[in-house]
Order: C-alpha cells, then structure tokens, then sequence
C-alpha cells in the first residue's frame, strides 16, 4: 500500500510538476504539454482564458492551473480559511507557485496549480432553485460603485431585472428568490465587502453542483488589468532567461501611453479616462473540435478551431449593455471582422441591433479601452488555444473623426498587429490590421 501511494505520488510530480518546468519545454507551446499530459493518461476538462482543469485516473481530485490571477487567488486563500463554508470548493492542498519552461506570453511568467474536488456542471432544475439567471445580474449591480453596497439586496436585484430590456430579462423575472438562492446571494454579497478591487465574474460555468446536490461557487472573480503591475514583473523577468523576447520592451512603451489628454465632443471636453479603466466583461470566447485535414491518411484527427462568431458583452456603470462582435469571413477563415456597439433590442430572428455610434458619455473610453481589452485577449485567447488562426483583423468605422479616432487611439493598442491598409466607401472607411507576431 505505501509502495503504491509513493509511486503515485512519484507519477503525478512527473505528469504535472516535470512537464510544466522541464528545461526541454522551451520549444513547447501550452498545448503541447497538455498532449504530453493526455499521452501519460490524463485528460483536459475544463480550460479558459486564464485556467485549465486537469484529471487522471488515478486522482480523488481535480487539479487547476491557473496565471498569475491575483483576484482568483485570494479567493483560493479565501476557500482554505473557510472550508465549512458549503458554496466554497473543497481544497486538498494549498496553491502551488511555479516557474514554466514552455512559450508564453509575458503577462503568464507564473502559474499556481491548487487540487480541489470533483465537481459537475448544475442542470437546469437547480440552476432556477439556486436563481443562478438573476445571481448574474446581482453581480453586475454588486459591481457597481452607484449604489452602496449595504442597499444592495434581492429585491433590488429584482427591480435592476426590471429596467433591463434584453431577451434573457422576461424570464429572468420570473424566478423566484428562496432560502437557499439568498444565502447564496448574501455570500457573493459578503465576497465582494471583503475584496472591493476584484470584479465579479458570475456566469452559469462558474458555479458547479457536489455530488450531495450542494451547489459551490467555483471562479467568482476577475482580475482588472493592471498595466504598471505587469510592466515592472516583466522588467525583472526580462534578465532571467530565453522565456521573454526583448522586442516586448515596446509593447511596455506602448502600453504606457493613453488615448490623449482630453477628448473634444460637441457638448465640451470629456472627462478624461485612461487606458486602463475599462467597463465590466461578460462572456468567453467559443471553440469547436473538427477533423483535422492535415492528419495522416490512415487517420483522422481533430482539431480546436475558433467559432465562426465570438460575442462578448460588456457593461457600463449604469448597466447598459454594450456587444463587442467578431466574425469569421467568408472569404477567409484567418480573417476577422471585428464591431461593437451598444445594445438597443434583441430578436430570436434578427439577433442583436447595436447602436454602433454610442452616445459619447463620461466612460466613453472606457468603451474604447474595452473593446481593446478584449481584442488583446481574443489575440492571446487563439495563441494558446487554436494555434494563431487569426491573421488580419478588420473595423468599419462611419465618418472621418470616427476613423481618425480608432486610427490614433484603440487599433495602436491592439497587440501583435499592425496597420495594413485602408479603404473608403462612402462615408464608410474599413481598416485592416494584420498580425506582426506569432506566438
């Protein structure tokens, strides 16, 4: 028995701890250490932008490893304090710190890995018990700096429901708060009292069921970007080794910079916003498993690829919802048509209708600065996951001073891409952007 407990001990060091800091590795890209991982045995169930979620055979637990995510850990050091706590994820050890050898971006030098238990995914019966559709909308009104957060009740999550006029609102209306569904609620609730600078992150994935049927609460929180953290973190890294290509210096130079000093609209000057205030995001980016072509002819693989359509939805501090869309062309599965605007209705057969030329308010560039945050990260999103398929972006801007604004203020900050050319129709202008780097 001891014999067997030691070599598993020994196995699961080798399939995590060796694959992901190996000096070998440095050739390797993230996928090609979890193909190495599921030749040993194990599997990948679970990934996102900023966390995967690994199993073996072998193991009584999940193991999740995660970047440099300071909003997600103090919530892991959050669960280890309370595991009495029933809507908290049961921890089998504490977060594991480590150094990779493999090609990363700059912003992932480090990882945490924290084994926590199995769980399932909520079916529908208990997504309503729990009132998971209105504990999205209670995130995004917790999120708001408007109203104090000792205000910030069911009720008043119900009448937020009420002044939204989206197609999930009608039904969202419906579900009734109970016991269970408040105590939930007053535990994000208390979350969110105890860490303020952490944006809650509330969507249907992030909370999971137990086996008992108890529902926990898995991933509440993301980390807003913080430009001057990740610049000095590159600075010292930059000397420690071939992990970091020198030419991100410039990406330090660039992102230091902001739109302007002051934006000038009819009404006056705006208030000026810098770059790294961007508005609260929703959503994920979407993939799709097909035949790979380019296997062996004795056998047919597959392959992760980008869905044809990427929506992400982002909001301001009044709740307006605001779509930032890209689509796959027709011509070209490598080229990217990207728009966003601000939602003005919804229909199951039309789609969306966006206002693309939101009124220009205080946070307007916040607008801006998201829609740059979430490019950059649907750049990173295809680097680690499908293989760099995105090749050349392109945006359609109507009326010169719009043109002019995203020329000199949000295409810049896009990063690993760079102006290609531009062409006029009308009062239309589409600018195409191809990429420069390939990670």
């Amino acid at each position: 028995m001891k014999f067997k407990c030691y070599h598993s001990l020994v196995k699961e060091s080798f399939n995590i701890q060796n694959l992901l800091t190996r000096e070998e590795n440095q050739s390797l890209s993230f996928d090609d250490v979890l193909d190495l991982f599921r030749s040993y045995g194990g599997s990948v169930i679970g990934s996102g932008a900023y966390a995967t979620v690994l199993s073996y055979p072998s193991w009584n637990y999940v193991l999740k490893i995660f970047s440099d995510d300071n909003c997600y850990l103090k919530y892991v050091r959050f669960c280890m304090r309370n595991q009495n706590n029933t809507f908290v994820p049961k921890l089998l050890d504490k977060p594991r710190r480590i150094t990779p050898t493999y090609k990363r971006r700059a912003r992932q030098q480090n990882l945490y890995t924290v084994k926590m238990e199995k769980l399932q995914g909520i079916p529908s019966d208990v997504e309503d018990h729990y009132s998971i559709g209105k504990m999205i909308y209670a995130g995004m009104l917790l999120n708001s700096s408007t109203i104090n957060l000792k205000e910030k009740t069911p009720e008043s999550v119900d009448n937020y429901i009420k002044s939204d006029f989206s197609y999930e609102a009608p039904y969202m209306r419906n579900l009734k708060w109970n016991s269970d569904s408040e105590n939930l609620f007053n535990f994000v609730k208390t979350l969110k009292g105890l860490f303020p600078s952490c944006s809650l992150d509330l969507h249907s994935d992030n909370f999971l069921l137990r086996s008992s049927g108890s529902i926990v609460l898995s991933d509440p929180f993301s980390t807003p970007y913080n430009n001057s953290t990740w610049k000095k973190r590159l600075i010292a890294k930059m000397s420690e080794g071939p992990y970091f290509d020198p030419s991100d210096l410039s990406k330090i130079n660039r992102y230091d910079s902001e739109f302007g000093d002051k934006f000038i609209s009819g009404r006056g000057r705006v208030k000026f916003e810098s770059f790294n205030s961007t508005l609260k995001i929703r959503g994920k980016f979407e993939t799709a498993k097909v035949e790979d072509s380019e296997s062996d002819d004795d056998y047919i693989g597959e392959k992760t690829v980008l869905k044809s359509v990427q929506i992400i939805p982002f909001f301001d501090s009044e709740g307006n919802e605001y779509l930032w869309y890209a689509r796959q062309s027709r011509y070209s599965d490598s080229h990217w048509e990207v728009a966003f605007g601000k939602v003005k209705s919804f229909a199951p057969l039309t789609g969306y209708q966006l206002d693309v030329n939101p009124v220009r308010t205080n946070e307007y560039f916040k607008i801006l600065s998201t829609v740059v945050e979430i490019c950059n990260r649907f750049v990173q999103f295809d680097s680690d996951y499908t293989n760099n398929s995105v090749h050349t972006v392109s945006f359609t801007s109507k009326g010169d001073n719009r043109t002019n604004l995203y020329l000199k203020r949000l295409l810049p900050k896009i990063e690993d891409f760079q102006l290609s050319e531009t062409s006029k129709e009308g009062d239309e202008t589409t600018v195409i952007l191809n990429r420069t780097k390939f990670w």
